[in-house]
């Protein structure tokens, strides 16, 4: 008998990536999307129904029994407010609630590696207390590193960096970070889901690598030159804050700040011992890549 998984945020970069390699394995794919029938609703997706992170999933959809729920839709806007943060937390309360208390259901939360215990950025503090918030027993937290992939947060970087020739590089660019193919991503979580693993695990490259090299590393990749400036982190920030506060839209935001001064390196290795997680680095997951991903 085919397994089922629930989806939140199916129609995402991520989540339109585990729809297909669950779909892959066999496995029966129920997408929850805010307003499906104005979109491209991804392939594998054995049936989709309604869903907002304010108002939970449709009446549709909470007649769905599934074997696994995982929630990767986050509301990102307003972050910054403690509404928002409490939206966030009741949504994944409900959806462990409904399913996984009600039905035996694992539930798989998308975290960050930006949720630890001393996050600074309100996104960050948000992740992690929703973590707190999940029954050991019956619920998976996963800490993606950055997800590198033809979409996402990586699309727009790359953009981003093929447009400018210098890139100023808060808190000196020494901070770490830790990258993930999005195909090796998906694969480990089914394999954590498909063997009903609970608990917490970080999944992104072994070793992290400054930001700095990071960036460099993406320039390269595309063939354009860039020059990074390293500038102090903590005077940005309150220049920023100066200027959201009187209204004027800037490219990086306090809050993007705030995230990252909170980078940290996450051990992998628990999940390399529990699944025998390979993952690449950096440089190799690039090469997997061609450069024209960046135009979409």
């Amino acid at each position: 008998m085919k397994k089922t998984v629930l989806l939140t945020g199916a129609d995402g970069f991520l989540g339109s990536r585990l729809t297909a390699e669950f779909a892959s394995q066999g496995w029966n794919v129920v997408g929850l999307v805010r307003n499906p029938s104005a979109k491209n609703i991804p392939p594998g997706l054995q049936d989709c129904f309604d869903y907002s992170i304010e108002s939970g999933p449709s009446p549709e959809a909470l007649r769905i029994s599934a074997d696994v729920v995982i929630h990767g839709a986050f509301q990102t806007r307003g972050t910054a407010d403690a509404g928002a943060a409490a939206v966030n937390l009741r949504a994944s309360r409900l959806l462990a609630d409904r399913y996984c208390r009600a039905q035996g259901a694992l539930f798989v939360f998308i975290s960050s590696m930006s949720a630890h215990d001393n996050a600074v950025s309100h996104y960050g503090r948000s992740k992690r207390e929703i973590e707190r918030s999940l029954d050991p027993a019956q619920s998976l937290a996963i800490r993606p590193g950055f997800i590198i992939g033809p979409g996402g947060i990586f699309q727009r970087l790359a953009r981003t960096l093929s447009s400018t020739r210098i890139a100023p590089m808060p808190y000196g660019g020494r901070l770490p970070i830790q990258t993930v193919d999005v195909t090796e991503l998906c694969r480990a979580i089914l394999q954590l889901a498909d063997a009903r693993i609970t608990g917490l695990y970080a999944l992104g490259e072994a070793r992290s690598i400054p930001i700095a090299t990071f960036y460099s590393a993406i320039a390269a990749w595309m063939g354009k030159p860039i020059t990074l400036i390293p500038v102090p982190g903590t005077p940005i920030l309150h220049i920023a804050r100066l200027l959201e506060r009187l209204g004027i839209p800037l490219p990086l935001t306090s809050e993007n700040l705030l995230g990252l001064r909170g980078l940290i390196h996450h051990p992998v290795e628990p999940a390399m011992a529990r699944i025998g997680w390979q993952p690449s680095v950096f440089s190799e997951i690039l090469r997997r890549y061609d450069p024209s991903i960046v135009r979409g």
